[in-house]
């Protein structure tokens, strides 16, 4: 008897056949097949594997049927799963998160019975199954993700009539492709498809989906022409299905995968062949399956069936094993923070090292877009794509704002994110955050941003202050700052007796001091801070920029310790608030990292983090009226307002993953190189000749 191939991918010195190259080049193929000690080549002659593989229905899965066959050893069918990527060849490869595995057959295939196919049968009568996909069906629908997820953000392009009114749906797929032939279908199931869809739904309104290939000019589909001569209304846009099914009374298809999501959104749907969840007595079936009569399934089973027991995931930052669950919300993480970029036209005044960063974190379209070192190139192209001009916050000239607001251009602002790096900016290591800010910039209090909108006004839920709960703690036992340079410990006497108080330098022609400081100077605060509390213990450490000798700032230490009781610059930011009891700062984020950390702050300019009730400040802002909690302005700050990008996994992620490279990073640190190895030995060389 052969043995069950998904049974022995795990055996030790198993010998795996590849029927393609192209399955050869599947990214994290191992990690798909859960394979042991096994080796993989590519199989010429049957006796040299013990199993064999090939793709779909496909020369390659055909193949791995045959040598089977006349060998009595086990095959295994791959395609990709029903929960896939955001767009093809866009995450983790070419294969996305998601393959299926199939030993019996493929699920397309209806002419033979396939695994998919057995599972939704055993499902039939299994309560945990049918629970398990009850809840698969609520976080798809919850996260609208489907197949492919580069969908339009809403269905504003849907006419008003259509969304009052509703209508019925005609799905189109791409010609000749193996899901139609699979399911017995052919040309004439469309045509016999759109024309029943109009004779059974008189008086309503019958919409026709192209398939996204087809809309983008890469396939050929079958009902463009005949959507035309019935008078049906053409759908181009390319909106998310999930919201397309709220305004549609039945869905017509031959054997798409649409009439599954439809189903799970609660939809009436009509096949006219037979793709996989046909035939169970859930839709309206212009043909039969005699394998399927007299099982009855819920649509909640066959959702277990294909979307969890079916198909098997892969993390898509670690290639780790995944499930279906993780699956959509990484999906659903990468496609908010592509849709995000869509109005990104055109970069000005993004100095040339950073280029390359910015386009991989500004994908999927970045390519499209050009840095410009004018203004008037900048808005011209901006003006050419229908997008927005994007300036590093800090070389916005008066002059770019006026100049777009006469091309009614949207302006926004480009800055570096809060967690950011193993190493300086100033020494050009590359951002793993950066922010995006079509209002203004988070440390500017002289005008509104995103963030103080989003702190102002963002309606913080359970799991959101959940999430920001974890990453304090993340934050704290990992000692993550902003750069993340670690260097001594702090090996001096502290006082038992004194209020220690830790200032933090900053750099003298920083921004946030200029805009929000009253251009302030490191040793104004200083002395402001003796004058404040001249019993207190004053501990100071110079702004890492300053130290390196890329910026100007306060760190001659005989001039420091003459007003502070204690100069370190070598102590890590994190040990030092960690052993003071307050922080006084004009604007550093470091007052913000010791918020985290449960310390009083006191505030002499108006940073980000000021004015919510949480910090004892100098100076108000009368836009800033709500009383955070800590949870909050983390949940805003690090969590809803920058954009994080893993430079391991190369897709947009949130601030965890980040911490997690930074971790790696730490351990097992990279030679630096040569471009920042000669930018510290200038900055060393300027602050010596200082």
């Amino acid at each position: 008897m052969v043995k069950p191939a998904l049974e022995i991918l795990h055996e030790n010195n198993l010998r795996v056949g590849l029927c393609s190259r192209g399955v050869g080049k599947i990214k994290h193929l191992d990690q798909f097949l859960q394979l042991g000690n096994a080796t993989r080549k590519l199989v010429f002659n049957a006796k040299d594997a013990d199993i064999f593989i090939g793709w779909g229905n496909k020369a390659s899965g055909q193949k791995a049927v045959e040598l089977a066959r006349q060998t009595g050893r086990p095959f295994l069918l791959l395609e990709d799963a029903f929960v896939r990527s955001y767009a093809p060849q866009i995450v983790a490869g070419k294969q996305g998160l998601g393959i299926v595995l199939d030993d019996c057959g493929i699920y397309y295939d209806a002419s033979q019975p396939s695994r998919l196919e057995n599972l939704i049968k055993e499902n039939g009568s299994d309560a945990t199954a049918n629970e398990n996909g009850g809840k698969i069906i609520a976080h798809l629908a919850r996260s609208q993700i489907c197949k492919y997820n580069n969908y339009d953000t809403d269905d504003v392009k849907l006419t008003s009539d259509l969304r009052r009114n509703g209508f019925v749906l005609v799905v189109d797929q791409t010609w000749r492709d193996q899901s139609v032939s699979g399911a017995g279908g052919d040309d004439h199931s469309f045509t016999k498809m759109i024309e029943a869809a109009i004779d059974e739904n008189p008086g309503q309104k019958i919409v026709v989906k192209l398939h996204p290939e087809v809309l983008a000019g890469k396939k050929r589909g079958y009902l463009k022409d005949l959507a035309v001569k019935h008078g049906c209304t053409l759908l181009s846009a390319n909106i998310n299905p999930w919201q397309l099914f709220a305004y549609v009374s039945a869905v017509y298809t031959v054997s798409s995968q649409l009439g599954f999501d439809a189903l799970m959104a609660g939809c009436k749907v009509r096949c006219f062949a037979m793709p996989f969840y046909a035939g169970w007595g859930l839709t309206g079936d212009e043909t039969t399956c005699a394998r399927r009569v007299g099982v009855n399934p819920t649509i909640a089973g066959i959702a277990d069936a294909a979307l969890s027991q079916y198909a098997r995931y892969i993390d898509a930052y670690d290639a780790g094993g995944s499930d279906v669950f993780k699956a959509v919300d990484q999906l659903g993480q990468i496609r908010d923070a592509y849709n995000q970029n869509r109005k990104l036209a055109a970069f000005y005044q993004v100095t040339p090292w950073k280029w390359k960063r910015v386009k991989q974190m500004f994908r999927p379209t970045a390519n499209d877009r050009t840095f410009f070192l004018t203004q008037k190139g900048a808005i011209k192209a901006a003006v050419a794509r229908g997008g927005d001009v994007v300036v590093w916050s800090s070389r916005v000239e008066e002059s770019l704002d006026e100049a777009c607001a006469r091309q009614n251009v949207n302006l926004q602002r480009l800055e570096d994110g809060f967690i950011r790096s193993v190493g300086l900016g100033t020494n050009f290591h590359l951002p793993m955050s950066l922010i995006v800010d079509d209002q203004g910039i988070y440390y500017d209090p002289n005008r509104p941003s995103q963030l103080e909108h989003i702190l102002e006004h963002q309606v913080f839920d359970g799991p959101d202050i959940e999430r920001a709960g974890c990453l304090i703690k993340t934050i704290i036992e990992e000692e993550i700052t902003k750069y993340n340079v670690q260097t001594g410990q702090a090996d001096f006497p502290l006082p038992d007796d004194q209020t220690i108080i830790l200032v933090p330098g900053q750099v003298d022609d920083d921004a946030s001091i200029r805009l929000g400081g009253d251009n302030m100077t490191g040793q104004d605060l200083l002395d402001a801070v003796r004058h404040a509390s001249p019993e207190a213990f004053i501990v100071f450490k110079p702004h890492p920029d300053v130290i390196s000798g890329q910026r100007p700032g306060l760190c001659d230490q005989k001039t420091v310790e003459t007003m502070a009781d204690i100069y370190a610059p070598d102590i890590p930011i994190e040990r030092m608030i960690e052993f003071c009891d307050e922080v006084h700062t004009i604007s550093s984020l470091t007052g913000f990292e010791a918020l985290i950390r449960g310390k009083k702050v006191v505030c002499y300019g108006l940073p980000f983090y000021a004015g919510w009730g949480l910090t004892t400040d100098l100076k108000p802002c009368k836009r800033r009226s709500r009383k955070l909690s800590v949870e909050m302005l983390v949940a805003g700050t690090l969590i809803k307002y920058p954009r994080y990008y893993d430079p391991v996994a190369e897709l947009p992620c949130g601030p965890e993953q980040i911490i997690k490279r930074i971790q790696q990073q730490r351990e097992n640190p990279t030679s630096p190189s040569l471009l920042i190895r000669c930018r510290s030995a200038f900055g060393k060389l300027r602050s010596r000749l200082r």
